[in-house]
């Protein structure tokens, strides 16, 4: 067993061929992850945060749920990854609820685990319980008639492969969304079809892309929107 006097000097780090028996704050789990709203209001998301882990050999974060609602019972799920660098999370399909007549009272359960790339191994699993009101993103759609406005984005982002564009539409139409490189040629195209009013979302995959930034263009209606995404390898 290698003596660590101080776990940030190289040379100590170096002798350590695995990451097992460092301390937890080398190699425990990313501290203080924390659960709260992304804004007021009953359409708040729910947004997780925590601390860079120190352990260089971290490359992600994988993002993991346990739900326990009528349509989800004692679901465990992996719900999202980000790379290092990224120390937060916005979880889409519940919103943060205040109570209400179409709220659902539930306990949500968040694990951030951090990946070790150089053996292939995650920390252990530490959950924490957000006891508060929920509302379903499948059931958005009865509330469609409450949303105003178009609104378009993207999570993560940065981004590495892949990203999740999702949008707003206050009413059902045709939409186009688009992918371009900063030379304004086209990348691919997500959408292309009606839509009904609600809340929609598609994946865009940059696996076979080079790293860089690209714009997403959506269109519906009289909407048009751009905004830009930085793909990194």
């Amino acid at each position: 067993m290698t003596l660590i006097t101080n776990p940030y000097d190289p040379i100590s780090i170096a002798l350590i061929m695995t990451h097992k028996g460092i301390p937890e704050w080398i190699a425990g789990t990313p501290r203080n992850l924390s659960a709260s709203p992304t804004s007021t209001g009953p359409e708040a998301k729910i947004l997780l945060t925590w601390n860079e882990h120190p352990n260089q050999n971290v490359s992600k974060y994988e993002i993991w749920r346990i739900c326990n609602t009528p349509q989800h019972p004692n679901e465990t799920k992996k719900i999202g990854e980000v790379s290092r660098g990224t120390t937060s999370f916005v979880d889409y399909d519940f919103y943060y609820y205040y109570g209400g007549a179409t709220s659902v009272p539930t306990t949500v359960q968040y694990d951030v685990r951090a990946y070790y790339s150089i053996e292939g191994t995650y920390s252990p699993t530490d959950y924490i319980s957000v006891p508060l009101y929920y509302h379903e993103l499948s059931k958005k759609a009865e509330l469609a008639p409450e949303i105003k406005t178009y609104s378009v984005e993207n999570y993560p982002n940065p981004f590495n492969p892949t990203t999740t564009i999702k949008y707003a539409l206050p009413e059902a139409g045709f939409v186009t969304l688009k992918v371009y490189d900063m030379l304004g040629r086209e990348v691919v195209e997500l959408v292309n079809e009606n839509k009904t009013a609600g809340y929609h979302e598609v994946t865009f995959d940059a696996s076979k892309l080079t790293s860089g930034v690209y714009i997403y263009i959506i269109r519906a209606g009289k909407y048009t929107e751009s905004k830009k995404m930085i793909l990194t390898k």
